[in-house]
């Protein structure tokens, strides 16, 4: 399973983001779009206000509101569908995906 650490841990686990805090399972309701997330990829930092979720399925990195669950932003890219790993740098608002060409980057806007 895939995992992101800020003060929470955050898995992915049969297609479903769970989080963890203080080694308790905390409730986490992530809202759904239209098209169904296949949850492959997740990351966040202990300073963003925003937990990251790759979809390589549909080629979309989907932006959450950390505190309500609440889909903030939907990014489509072809690079996201190879994506191995990625990372966000939200100052510059960019996407970093490792795909099996390389490091790509992505601006997220």
């Amino acid at each position: 399973s895939e995992m992101t650490i800020d003060d929470s841990i955050y898995l992915i686990q049969n297609n479903q983001v769970v989080k963890f805090f203080k080694g308790k399972k905390q409730a986490l309701n992530l809202e759904n779009s239209t098209t169904p997330i296949h949850f492959d990829k997740i990351f966040t930092t202990i300073d963003s206000a925003s937990l990251y979720v790759l979809d390589t399925q549909n080629s979309r990195l989907i932006q959450y509101d950390k505190a309500t669950g609440n889909i903030i932003s939907q990014f489509y890219n072809e690079a996201f569908k190879n994506g191995q790993a990625f990372a966000v740098d939200e100052k510059n608002k960019t996407a970093y995906v490792v795909t099996n060409e390389g490091l790509i980057s992505v601006a997220l806007q």
